[in-house]
């Protein structure tokens, strides 16, 4: 399954729908800018791995494994000890050479008010930055939407996915017009998942 194969390892590979989005979120990835982000947008947009390529780019090898990637789901249950486990994780990032930490957060409108409230209060006395995603994000907090750099991730159209299709089908020996690539990718919902299952379709039928 190309969802698996394929996924992004680095900033690069990356697809967004608009490129002043993608600039955006390179100066965080890049550490030419700091603070809370919110990530938020249709399912299947890519937001959950852009978050953590972004944390983790602004590491090296030996300090991106210490970013920790948190499902709001999970952190529901105990918000107060996830909230020390990140806290943990930003003591560590610092120790090695990090300035300015990250996590994630994902589906961060999954946490209830009160954890929301936990959050909003943590975030402003960390030394770190969170990196929070949504599909919801009228469930997320005033405050924490405050506190916060929104950005909106699109879905995608064909031709904002063309080159990275395109690179993937010639990964497996495939290569195709650019016209019919954007015919197959045209009957996709947007969603890079449903990219990905256009894309198996077609290797499978060449196979």
């Amino acid at each position: 399954m190309l969802n698996q194969n394929f996924q992004p390892n680095q900033f690069s590979d990356l697809v967004f729908e608009e490129e002043c989005i993608k600039q955006r979120l390179f100066a965080y990835a890049s550490g030419k800018r700091d603070g809370h982000i919110i990530l938020y947008g249709d399912y299947g947009t890519g937001k959950s791995t852009a978050a953590k390529i972004i944390a983790e780019t602004r590491c090296d090898d030996e300090t991106a494994g210490f970013v920790d990637v948190i499902h709001a789901r999970d952190a529901s249950i105990e918000m107060e000890r996830y909230l020390l486990r990140i806290s943990n994780g930003f003591n560590i990032q610092q120790m090695m050479g990090i300035n300015t930490p990250y996590a994630v957060i994902d589906e961060a409108d999954q946490l209830s008010e009160i954890n929301q409230h936990h959050l909003r209060a943590f975030m402003d006395n960390a030394i770190g930055c969170v990196i929070l995603t949504t599909n919801h994000i009228h469930a997320l907090d005033k405050g924490i939407k405050d506190r916060a750099d929104e950005v909106e991730i699109k879905s995608l159209s064909p031709n904002a996915v063309c080159e990275r299709a395109s690179d993937i089908l010639k990964a497996q020996g495939i290569v195709v017009e650019q016209s019919y690539l954007l015919r197959l990718l045209s009957t996709t919902s947007g969603s890079w998942r449903d990219v990905a299952r256009a894309l198996d379709d077609f290797i499978y039928s060449k196979v």
